[in-house]
Formats: structure tokens, sequence, C-alpha cells
């Protein structure tokens, strides 16, 4: 006799790769939108960073809002996020004497999209810098 044997399961893997198929394509949109994150978040906080250094070799105020806005989007565009940051600089330091220690902060926001799965998360890092004690400046 030239017939299947009771056990064999000749459909089996078919059945199994029709389960573990729909879970390993969730699987990978997940790692690509947790990548995504990662790297947005990355990019976000070395903005701030840079706005907040920017910001800080001004001589006054209005400067500085001016530089951080620009170097946060420079920043951003070179790392293509993909995204119009929204930049806040606080320049209160400005306004101190000098010979008076200040810090500049700068807070950046950005809503990255999570790609394949849909979606957005809007990511928010602040950076810091020293203000020059002994630099002349105008508030």
């Amino acid at each position: 006799m030239t017939g299947r044997r009771r056990d064999d399961r000749g459909g089996g893997i078919s059945v199994e790769a029709l389960i573990l198929t729909p879970a390993i394509i969730l699987l990978l949109g997940l790692m690509t939108a947790w990548a995504r994150v990662a790297m947005a978040t990355d990019a976000v906080s070395s903005a701030a960073g840079a706005a907040a250094r920017a910001a800080s070799i001004e001589r006054s105020a209005t400067a500085a809002q001016s530089a951080a806005h620009s170097v946060a989007a420079a920043t951003l565009g070179n790392r293509q996020t993909g995204c119009d940051p929204v930049v806040s600089v606080d320049t209160t330091a400005f306004g101190f004497q000098v010979g008076q220690k200040g810090r500049i902060t700068s807070r950046v926001t950005c809503t990255v999209d999570l790609g394949p799965l849909g979606g957005t998360r809007t990511i928010t890092q602040v950076g810091a810098a020293p203000l020059d004690t002994y630099r002349g400046r105008q508030p």
C-alpha cells in the first residue's frame, strides 16, 4: 500500500505559519515604532542642548531666542526626524547684572510619526547652558 501514514501531519506547517505571521508582522511594527521614538528622543535632546548653547553665547535675549530656534530646527533637520520643533527658551538670565551667574534653558518639543502602526508621539526634552558670568549682555 502506498498511502499516507495515519500520523502524517502534512498541513501542520501551513497552519502554524498562518498563525505566526501576523504576530511576527506586529512585532516588527512595534520594533519600528520603538526605534523611531528612540532616535527622535535622541535628536530632540541633542537639539535642546544645542539650542541652549547657541542662546548662551549671544549678547541679548532677542538674539538668543532667534539663535535657539534656528539651531534647534537645523539640528532636527540634519537628523531627518520629519518634525517641526516648538522651541521655548528661558532668557531671564540676560537681565542679571554682569558678575552674577546665569543659566539659559531651552525646551524643544517635537511630534513624531510612528510609522506603519500609525499615530504620533510628542517628545519634549530640555537643555541648559551657563551664561558667561563676566560677559556683557542686554536684557
